[in-house]
């Protein structure tokens, strides 16, 4: 079944706000909860906010879907024994990246991650700062070529409501341009809801509202043809 299969997935952006450990919550409560894939979380982010978020779900619900766990990626070495061991579960491990590629331990995550899910919004600093993050992966690719991960980009906090046809001609130009070092998901638009994740399971205005681009996500990280 190509849901037992290895896969590891990275959450990552360099630019901070744009929703990149809410969206790996969600799409955690997807896979686990929703398409029943066995999985594992890590918390890599200096910042701990995904852990600090199952702790506090913890002291309410015992029952949980999936486990959670910290990481540090400070030694280099450790980081890859980590991800050695990893790459040997049946399913998939998620993991809520640092913001920076210049963290150590961050090249290891990249050189044994199968898909690396980089959020981004429609403004010119989280776009400039998302095309460097692509860039320097891809300069990294140059001298690591075991970094064989796949970019899916997420349009996150979308705001429908807001956007001149200039604007909507720029935006156009942004996915056109993100598109030629990956594959481009369905929008996620800007709702509260979203922002009141937890780490049990969404509830059924999350899953209303992510179930597009979560549908696409899964369907390419499992090789799901839309016939099966």
């Amino acid at each position: 079944m190509e849901q037992q299969e290895n896969r590891i997935v990275l959450f990552a952006n360099q630019k901070g706000g744009v929703g990149k450990t809410t969206l790996c919550g969600l799409f955690a409560n997807y896979l686990s909860v929703d398409r029943k894939v066995p999985l594992l979380v890590i918390d890599a982010d200096s910042q701990q906010t995904f852990s600090g978020r199952r702790k506090d779900d913890l002291r309410r619900q015992a029952d949980v879907p999936y486990v959670v766990q910290s990481m540090t990626i400070k030694n280099p070495e450790n980081t890859l024994t980590i991800m050695k061991n990893l790459r040997t579960l049946p399913g998939t491990t998620v993991i809520d990246t640092p913001g920076s590629l210049t963290q150590d331990g961050m090249l290891q995550l990249l050189i044994n991650a199968d898909y690396i899910i980089c959020p981004y919004h429609y403004d010119l600093n989280t776009i400039d700062s998302t095309r460097a993050f692509i860039l320097a992966v891809f300069r990294l690719r140059q001298t690591h070529p075991q970094i064989k991960a796949q970019f899916i980009f997420v349009c996150n906090k979308y705001d429908v409501r807001v956007g001149k046809n200039s604007e909507l001609k720029a935006w156009k130009i942004v996915d056109e341009y993100f598109q030629k070092f990956g594959i481009l998901a369905p929008r996620i638009g800007s709702y509260a809801d979203l922002e009141r994740y937890n780490t049990i399971g969404n509830n059924d205005k999350v899953a209303k509202h992510t179930k597009r681009c979560f549908d696409f996500i899964y369907k390419t990280i499992y090789n799901i043809d839309d016939n099966d």
